[in-house]
């Protein structure tokens, strides 16, 4: 009985030896794999890591403000002058002399439209181009009289030039959509058409016959006058989002008189403003 017993209690321990292998290898791969896994979480905190990309600041633009700065931009403008002519001190005296008190010159209103571009030089600076069709009125006035009759004569010129300025600027971003500049240059014009209309009335002091009224036009750009016109011009403009207002002054420096002596000149001056729209 002894015997059996112990026979039972041998093969027990054969049978419960032949398994401890199995679970043993399963529990080292289970502990081999969860070491692994907290390996790899450990090395991926010693992994270099990607920087968020930064985000590119705008340059505050001279010409558009806060919104970036085009360097190229055109437009177009339209507008209205108020013309008339510079004379020489030599010229005026001479009409003086002819008409006396009777003489007098006075500016016309004309008009001016055209395309132009600039181009941004700096945040600030800017330089300017354009073409424009001009048209330049104005007037003269005289009366001149004898025994029996009084002749009262106005002149009205209206020559259409093509223009080309050529300005450079300072412009003052004051917001986003609201700036101010001021810019000056030269200008080219030259001399496409134009008339002067001359009105003369003649009153007579004999009774019962009536003023007689004439009118007749000829050439302005006739064998008298210059063609080719030059000068400076200065300009303050305000612009508004895309709207803009500009003030301008043309100083003509050519004399328009053709072959006329050197101390008889007459020259073009212009003061106007422009409504306009940049694209």
């Amino acid at each position: 009985m002894v015997k059996l017993k112990l026979s039972i209690f041998l093969l027990f321990i054969i049978l419960a030896t032949s398994f401890m292998p199995l679970y043993a290898d399963n529990d080292i791969k289970a502990m081999v794999t969860s070491n692994e896994s907290t390996f790899s979480e450990d090395m991926s905190s010693f992994a270099p890591r990607k920087r968020p990309k930064s985000k590119k600041k705008g340059k505050k633009g001279g010409r558009r403000g806060n919104k970036g700065q085009e360097q190229f931009r055109i437009g177009f403008e339209l507008g209205g002058n108020l013309s008339s002519f510079t004379y020489s001190k030599e010229y005026a005296d001479n009409k003086k002399a002819i008409f006396g008190d009777s003489y007098a010159s006075s500016s016309g209103m004309g008009f001016q439209a055209g395309i132009y571009a600039d181009y941004n030089i700096s945040e600030y600076l800017f330089v300017e181009a354009g073409i424009y069709g001009i048209q330049r009125t104005s007037e003269e006035a005289f009366v001149t009289t004898n025994p029996l009759a009084a002749s009262a004569s106005v002149l009205t010129y209206t020559p259409l030039y093509l223009q080309i300025p050529i300005l450079f600027g300072v412009n003052f971003s004051l917001s986003d959509n609201f700036s101010l500049n001021v810019k000056v240059g030269p200008y080219l014009g030259f001399g496409l058409a134009g008339n002067v209309k001359a009105v003369t009335t003649i009153t007579t002091i004999m009774a019962g016959i009536e003023p007689i009224t004439k009118e007749e036009k000829i050439d302005f750009f006739g064998d008298g006058v210059e063609k080719l016109d030059y000068g400076l011009r200065a300009g303050l403009g305000v612009e508004f989002s895309k709207i803009t207002v500009g003030f301008f002054m043309d100083y003509g420096l050519a004399n328009i008189f053709k072959d006329a002596p050197d101390n008889f000149s007459m020259k073009n001056f212009s003061l106007g403003v422009n409504v306009g729209y940049r694209f």
